[in-house]
């Protein structure tokens, strides 16, 4: 059969041709191997890829919206971290280019500039997964033909910052520390710093392995007669929620420590209620800025001789208490029942464990606790 391309062309410029044809013919093309790829100019292939990105992780956004509705946690620090990715990195590497354009290549060298760029390991696949996870998402929803994140290598997890701890005579030093040598005064206003604050704050992470923002995210609600309910976690961008790992957990309170948060409560001057933050800020409905429980702890390492340079090069940070508390109970505990010390619990491990199981774990990680603390901080357990 004569074939005429006159009459196709003739066709397609005819009125009623229509967006459908023009798919039907361009999927035909395709089949054939004369095009790689093409898409019809209202299809979401068509759309700038920097938009796209933007509308998937805005938090009312499509992508947000299915990964909440499949009880994924995405708050809104997380995504305002995908939105400066995406502005920092991913909007120069792609402008004015279009999902449908977005090859396999493409992204292989946008993994490799990253690294060029000097960004760790674990931050360049961080920034790589902001982009890739949406797309990955939008070819297994129909809405891209293909997904052009397979084959697109990460970047191997290697620790590239060691992770410091606190050995115990220092552990010890920071004890004997006044109060004085510990707080950080904030922005003059209408309160001043209780004088307890940041001493306080390190005497439960040592002694829990509470992370900081499980720690200012205390009320007077969360203190109990010897444990302390670790219910929510604090940032400013989603405030109170539920702690990293979505579950909450209870861990043993040392008597000293228990007194030093009911003495910090009194310094309250807000409404004394259920409700009321241990580490009270200026406002009543939000706690201090933790960046000012971290700068107090930095401030103290360097009054017991840990000073800037040292306390970097051995990766020292508040966090480090938490590394100690998990090393520490390592140690003397099971597995499995130091995690329900330290939070670290799967969903396996959560189903496995009874009521009964956990209230026993509890025992023994309160053992553990005072074995390993009562002396070094001189603390009793209640």
């Amino acid at each position: 059969m004569l074939f005429r391309s006159d009459a196709v062309v003739t066709a397609i410029r005819s009125p009623n041709f229509l967006e459908s044809d023009a798919q039907v013919l361009l999927s035909a093309l395709k089949e054939r191997g004369f095009i790689e790829t093409a898409y019809i100019k209202s299809s979401y292939s068509a759309e700038l890829l920097s938009s796209f990105l933007r509308r998937a992780w805005s938090p009312d956004g499509p992508y947000v919206q299915e990964r909440r509705a499949y009880r994924h946690s995405i708050g809104m620090r997380h995504i305002q971290a995908a939105e400066s990715a995406i502005r920092t990195h991913w909007d120069p590497a792609f402008e004015g280019k279009r999902i449908g354009d977005i090859r396999r290549k493409d992204l292989k060298e946008f993994t490799i500039s990253l690294a060029q760029a000097g960004l760790a390991p674990k931050t360049s696949n961080k920034v790589l997964s902001f982009g890739t996870s949406v797309l990955r998402w939008a070819a297994n929803n129909g809405l891209i033909p293909e997904d052009p994140t397979r084959g697109v290598s990460r970047f191997a997890n290697i620790q590239v910052r060691n992770r410091g701890v606190v050995e115990a005579s220092e552990l010890e030093a920071l004890v004997r520390l006044s109060p004085q040598k510990w707080v950080v005064e904030s922005t003059p206003g209408r309160f001043s710093p209780p004088e307890e604050r940041e001493r306080t704050a390190f005497l439960i992470a040592t002694s829990t392995g509470m992370r900081l923002g499980e720690i200012v995210a205390l009320r007077a609600s969360d203190i109990d007669v010897d444990r302390i309910h670790v219910r929510h976690s604090w940032s400013e961008a989603d405030r109170l929620k539920t702690p990293k790992n979505g579950q909450t957990r209870d861990v043993p309170l040392l008597l000293d420590v228990k007194e030093t948060i009911y003495r910090l409560l009194e310094t309250n001057p807000h409404s004394k209620n259920e409700e009321q933050f241990v580490f009270w800020g200026r406002y009543p409905d939000r706690p201090v800025d933790s960046k000012l429980i971290s700068a107090g702890f930095n401030r103290a390492l360097n009054a017991i001789g840990i000073d800037e340079q040292t306390r970097k090069e051995r990766g020292l940070s508040f966090h480090s208490l938490r590394h100690g508390y998990a090393r520490a109970m390592s140690d003397r505990l099971a597995t499995e029942v130091a995690m329900t010390a330290t939070g670290h619990l799967s969903t396996e491990m959560l189903r496995h464990y009874s009521e009964h199981k956990s209230e026993e774990a509890f025992a023994q990680v309160k053992s553990a606790t005072s074995e390993a603390f009562s002396k070094l901080l001189n603390f009793k357990i209640a």
